[in-house]
């Protein structure tokens, strides 16, 4: 299945905003990348989130393999008070991948 799932939960999300970052063992990590992002919220309701890709680099550990740095826009008070989780969905990514929360 091409389409990949990340849940990152709302404790590792500032309001600053912040960078999810999917390691892939593909080249299609270096083209544009279709990303959605979307938060759920108490009663089941789902928000889409502004995602800009920032940043593609080569992961240190392995020359295979490429990182995806995506920011999403920022969270106000009252929707961070109200967040269950944020999904992440890419797109083109036919392999594994893992992810890593990382603070803007």
């Amino acid at each position: 299945r091409p389409e990949k799932e990340i849940l990152a939960r709302m404790l590792n999300i500032s309001l600053g905003g912040c960078f999810l970052e999917i390691e892939g063992s593909s080249q299609a990590l270096q083209q544009e990348a279709q990303i959605q992002v979307t938060m759920t919220v108490e009663g089941g309701k789902v928000v889409p989130l502004n995602a800009v890709v920032r940043r593609v680099t080569r992961a240190p550990e392995d020359p295979k393999k490429y990182r995806l740095g995506v920011e999403f826009g920022k969270l106000n008070s009252f929707e961070e008070s109200r967040v269950n989780e944020v999904v992440m969905k890419c797109y083109r990514l036919t392999n594994r991948f893992g992810a890593r929360l990382k603070n803007s």
